[in-house]
């Protein structure tokens, strides 16, 4: 799921024009225009926050390289943490991928 609303709720300071939403099959479901659905071929991975199906926010930090500074990742990779929204192994992991 490639969820960059994430880093629209405290986790980073970025200005994003669409929230990018995604879905293993058809959705056929009128969205509204600042949302953009995109559709997996493989079945994303797959957590909860407060009840709610999410992508994990170090898959959707990850999913986010290359559409904003990579500075920005790093410190919402620092607050996800500091939220207890990623493992430790999750935060090592992701802090190694953002450098490469």
């Amino acid at each position: 799921m490639e969820n960059l609303s994430w880093l629209c709720i405290g986790l980073a300071d970025v200005n994003l024009h669409k929230i990018h939403v995604a879905t293993p099959r058809r959705l056929r479901a009128k969205t509204p225009p600042f949302m953009e659905i995109v559709r997996m071929k493989a079945k994303p991975r797959n957590t909860f926050y407060e009840g709610l199906a999410a992508q994990p926010v170090a898959d959707a930090i990850l999913a986010c390289r290359g559409r904003i500074e990579t500075s920005r990742l790093h410190d919402a990779l620092k607050t996800a943490r500091k939220q207890g929204l990623v493992t430790a192994a999750e935060y090592q992991y992701v802090q190694k991928e953002l450098r490469s």
